[in-house]
């Protein structure tokens, strides 16, 4: 064989393996699950930022009063605040 030859097939195989790796992903909804993780992520950081905003303000409120709020308490006042 030419080394034209085996550079042809090589670029041909390339060119089928992209192929069937987009209709695989399409098949499997694989592109879709990374969009919906990545959503899920940055849903998860935007809470947990809440959370630890709520928490620092809390435990600044009661640390004056030497009471400091449980969790319960914290997510009421977190959802409260995103209802307004």
């Amino acid at each position: 064989m030419k080394f034209e030859e085996v550079l042809l097939y090589l670029v041909v195989a390339l060119i089928i393996l992209l192929a069937l790796r987009d209709i695989l992903c399409w098949y499997w909804k694989i592109n879709e699950w990374i969009s919906l993780l990545e959503e899920n992520s940055k849903k998860q950081d935007k809470i947990i930022d809440l959370l630890n905003d709520s928490i620092t303000a809390k435990t600044k409120n009661d640390a004056s009063k030497n009471n400091v709020g449980n969790l319960d308490d914290i997510l009421k006042d977190i959802n409260k605040e995103n209802l307004m």
